[in-house]
Parts: structure tokens; sequence; C-alpha cells
């Protein structure tokens, strides 16, 4: 009788264990799915994205709690005890941002810990540096990222550029594209003359067509040094094309054949029906803000366009941007690409 009921409580201890895991699975798995809902209305610069963006922190989502720390703090300079609530719920989820910002590691331009004008906490720096490296030494990409800038802030800039690659070759175009800065910067050994643009282009090129958008752009840039014209606009529309707001922008620009920061586009590459479509998207998708906005300047540009192109011109233009709004959102990419 007594092995029966010790049977049955360790059948009990066993389903409610299970119960437990799956709950946990299914909250992890809620709060990854608010803070998908939340990124492209927050990138837009909805009211909607950041209430999603809190829903999905407060849920226990890493990345989010990370990033309404950051916006309570604001400066480096000043600590914020909101901020550090939410960096230490990131950090005891296993969140490395989280541990990043309560540890002593500093920052400057490479780690932005936003804590770093206060000693930090010794105790998450050990965490860090030992989940860190674990992580990156199992292949994960969060710990090969982390790592990476932990060997930045030590001031090993190969040791950056070793771990960076590793995160690169997982297809991470974000590390593909810090990687082809680092190497451009420095890090590395390159003997042969040349050597080093090769890689840097080479890395950007990658990242480009990963979905970077930043990198499409910089390869937009290396065709208009080699005086590629057409590579230069078909760059610049790949950009375009993944909705990011800064790549629209240029984009149109150059359709209207450009400006006095841009160089002149020949006559028959310019097209004001193109750039009135690509400029009616970002009015509809972007919220009216001030006069500096993507939006405001949008606004500006398409009546100037109304006044050159015909009302039928127009409608096809409409029609071609409806289209296009009904499988893409556009999105500043920052939470991807920090852009």
């Amino acid at each position: 009788m007594l092995r029966v009921k010790q049977f049955s409580m360790l059948m009990l201890i066993s389903l409610f264990s299970m119960s437990y895991a799956n709950a946990m699975e299914d909250k992890a798995a809620t709060a990854e799915a608010l803070y998908q809902q939340a990124v492209t209305p927050y990138e837009q610069g909805w009211r909607k994205g950041l209430d999603l963006m809190w829903q999905a922190a407060n849920a226990g989502n890493i990345k989010a709690l990370c990033l309404i720390a950051r916006g309570y703090q604001g400066t480096s300079l000043i600590v914020n005890a909101d901020a550090q609530t939410y960096f230490k719920k990131a950090a005891e989820l296993g969140g490395l941002c989280g541990m990043q910002a309560l540890s002593n590691l500093g920052s400057g331009p490479i780690l932005d810990a936003s804590l770093s004008d206060h000693s930090g906490d010794q105790n998450w720096t050990e965490i860090l540096l030992e989940t860190a490296k674990k992580r990156a030494y199992e292949g994960q990409l969060d710990g090969l990222r982390s790592y990476a800038l932990i060997q930045a802030a030590k001031g090993n800039g190969n040791g950056f550029c070793k771990w960076m690659e590793k995160a690169a070759d997982l297809g991470d175009a974000d590390a593909m594209n810090q990687l082809a800065g680092a190497i451009r910067d420095g890090c590395g050994w390159y003997i042969i003359p040349g050597s080093r643009d090769k890689a840097v282009r080479h890395w950007t090129e990658k990242a480009a067509n990963h979905g970077n958008p930043r990198a499409m752009e910089v390869m937009s840039s290396y065709a208009e040094k080699d005086k590629d014209i057409v590579g230069m606009l078909a760059w610049l529309e790949r950009a375009a094309n993944t909705g990011n707001i800064n790549s629209i922008r240029n984009y149109s620009t150059y359709l209207m054949g450009g400006d006095e920061f841009t160089i002149p586009i020949p006559a028959d590459m310019q097209s004001n029906k193109k750039a009135y479509a690509w400029l009616y998207v970002l009015t509809h998708q972007l919220p009216p803000e001030t006069e500096e906005s993507a939006y405001s300047r949008s606004v500006k540009e398409l009546s100037i366009l109304e006044k050159k192109l015909s009302a039928n011109e127009m409608e096809e233009a409409k029609s071609w941007a409806n289209e296009w709004m009904k499988t893409h959102q556009v999105r500043s990419y920052f939470l991807e690409f920090g852009m």
C-alpha cells in the first residue's frame, strides 16, 4: 500500500512538473508573439507598438524588457531605478542584455551598457562572462554576439572579429555588417594590398543578400563609386523593398533626379511616378509627426509631384503602392539592425 501511495505521489509530482514546464513554454511563446506583434508598429512610431512592447515586457520577453529599460534610462549619466528593475528582470530570465547593463564591464560606443556610470555589480559581471562564454562555445547566436562585444570591451579587436564572424557564419545579417565595419576599422591581418577592402565588401554584400537594408545601401554606394548608376539604383530598390524607411526616402529622392546631397540621375532613369508610389506608401503607413519626420517630408514631396504627374499617372502609382502594402510594411529596422 505504501509503495502504491509513493508511486501515486511520484506520478502527481511528474504531472505537475510537466504541466509547469508546459505553462512556462506557453508563457514564453506568448511573450515572444507579443514582441513580434510590437516590432513593426513600434518602429513605425505608432502608440500601439509601444503598448504591445509593454505587454511583451510584462509577459517576460527579454528583448522587450531591455528595450523598456533603455527607454527609462535615457542616458548613462544618471542611474534610473526603473531601468535597473527591468534590466534585472531580463538578467534573471537569462537575458545577456540585462546582465551586461548591470555589470561593471564599462560601456562606451561598443557595449552601450546603460548603467555604466556606477560601479556595476561584480556578481552580474561574473555571471555575464560565464554565461556568454558558455553560449558562445555552444554556438548560440546571442552568446557569440555578446562574447564578441566583451572582447571588444577588453580592447581585443581581433577577438571581437573572431566571435562576430562565428555569428555571421550562422547567417546573422547584423553580425555580418558589424564584422564588415570592424574589419574596415582595422581588426584582422590583411597583408596583401586591397585584401582588407575586399573582405569588407565581401561581408557587406553577404549582409545585404541576407536582408540587411543598411548593407544594401552601402552596396549602392560601391556601385556609385564604380560609376554604375544602374547597379546603384538596383541596390536602392532592393533596400526600399525591405520596407526600410530610410531606403525608401533615398530611393524616391534618386527617382526624382537627386538633390544637393546626391549625384544627378540621368533623365531616362528617373521616374516621378515611381517616386510618388513610394512616398504614398510612407504617408499611409507612418503616423503624422513633426515637421522633420519622414511622414511630413513625404507629404511635401507628394504635393510637388502632384503638379508634375497626370491624374492617370497618380492613380497608377497609388494602385501599385496599395498592392505593395498588402504584403509589406515600412519599418526603421532599428530593433533588428540598430538603424
